[in-house]
């Protein structure tokens, strides 16, 4: 709204300040005044409808953010299942498949041991599976 507003107050105003001029009811000064100061008169509403515009989208992403933050996990422990008091064992994949579409494997046939306070480095091309590999292993899926 602001972004027509503004020139179209800028045109009606010129076109009065001119007209002004023509009947010799102000002086060229005024117009000169006019197109000097419409930027100082302007920003300040310009600068409050960004702004606006920044805290509305600003607040559709907090929104969201609690949303996600509210959210009650989808992963459920097993009924009976023993609460794990010391983990100092391997983290390990088995012969591992996965897809997120049945028609193509995204990982496929996959075994890996990673010892305690061992690093390891997932590399390999775009669309090899890396991503997925972490998304298992933080039970995403």
């Amino acid at each position: 709204m602001v972004n027509f507003m503004v020139p179209f107050t800028y045109f009606v105003l010129t076109g009065l300040v001119v007209y002004e001029v023509s009947q010799g009811r102000s002086s060229p000064g005024d117009f000169v005044f006019l197109l000097q100061y419409w930027d100082y008169l302007i920003w300040p509403i310009r600068w409050l409808s960004h702004d606006y515009r920044q805290f509305m989208v600003d607040l559709v992403d907090a929104e969201r953010l609690l949303f996600i933050l509210q959210t009650k996990s989808g992963i459920f422990e097993k009924v009976g299942a023993k609460n794990l008091e010391h983990f100092g064992g391997n983290v390990a994949f088995e012969n591992v498949y996965f897809s997120y579409d049945p028609r193509k494997q995204t990982i496929e046939d996959l075994s890996l041991s990673i010892k305690p306070g061992q690093t390891v480095a997932l590399v390999g091309e775009t669309g090899a599976g890396k991503s997925s590999i972490m998304k298992l292993l933080l039970r995403f899926y």
